[in-house]
């Protein structure tokens, strides 16, 4: 399965009625161009009161339908976004520096964020976060085709801002060439204006909402394969040594507190009813949450 795709010809986005269960319509444009698998979830959003369904493809591409589709039983096209720089190249075992998505998209504000990643057991490796214009339309990919087997601005570009890549000057990370933002499997929190962005190698990020701008970088000291919460002013985090980080929210790097669990945290902390649900890899919590 990692050399080919078994059925590249199959649907790979659906969109089915919840009472009866009939495909309304379906698409397979990523073809035989996936990458290793399709792991992402859809989303949607309100485009100027239209909505939007987005699909990440197992590509590394964002396509972006109309609900209802063509009418005749197939996907109808908005827009689709390259979230990897045309320079980057897919090779087995992580690696190469093309990512897939594994992150669900977030919609905000008429714009739509969302990092690359692999597959853990590929390791480290380099990665990107786009904030992505909603209210385009076709190819709005940062780069296009130039027609002579090279690429070149998109004057038709989506892309609100990018944070990623290398560290070219050194000026955040100190040091000439450190990555900025590695490979995630997290899905962003956003809060008063602000991105909360863990990565796979267990730094997360705050970012501004308006322009990318790190604020700060928190380093968990083990791998994060979780999303973050956001509630009452704090981030929560877990991670792969089954901590449960709490960060102040803010434009202010400050840890709060870390909780401990008997192994690995994978998931989400969600607070519903006065209590906070949360599981490691071997049971379920249900914790006070107080005042």
């Amino acid at each position: 399965a990692h050399l080919e795709v078994p059925a590249p010809r199959a649907p790979c986005f659906l969109a089915i009625n919840k009472k009866t269960g009939e495909v309304i319509w379906e698409d397979n444009t990523p073809f035989d161009n996936i990458l290793h698998g399709q792991w992402s979830s859809p989303a949607i959003g309100q485009v100027n009161g239209k909505t939007q369904v987005y699909f990440p493809g197992g590509d590394g591409w964002l396509y972006a339908f109309t609900p209802e589709g063509d009418g005749e039983g197939n996907g109808k096209l908005i827009w689709k976004f390259d979230l990897n720089p045309k320079d980057s190249k897919w090779e087995l075992g992580g690696r190469g520096t093309r990512n897939a998505l594994i992150s669900t998209p977030v919609f905000k504000d008429n714009s739509v964020i969302l990092g690359v990643g692999q597959d853990p057991e590929h390791g480290e490796g380099v990665g990107h976060i786009y904030r992505i214009d909603a209210t385009k339309t076709g190819d709005i990919s940062p780069q296009i085709s130039d027609g002579k087997d090279g690429w070149k601005d998109n004057p038709n570009s989506g892309q609100i801002w990018h944070y990623g890549g290398e560290d070219v000057d050194g000026k955040l990370t100190g040091k000439k060439g450190d990555l900025l933002f590695r490979r995630t499997m997290s899905t962003v929190a956003v809060a008063d204006g602000l991105v909360y962005a863990p990565d796979l190698s267990g730094f997360v990020h705050c970012l501004d909402f308006e322009t990318g701008k790190r604020y700060w970088e928190y380093d968990m000291f083990a791998a994060c394969w979780a999303s973050p919460m956001v509630v009452d002013g704090k981030v929560l985090i877990g991670n792969e040594d089954g901590m449960l980080i709490i960060l102040e929210a803010g434009k202010e790097k400050k840890l709060l507190e870390e909780k401990t669990f008997n192994s690995s945290i994978y998931s989400t902390p969600t607070i519903a009813n006065g209590n906070m649900y949360i599981s490691d890899r071997s049971q379920l919590y249900s914790i006070k949450v107080t005042e």
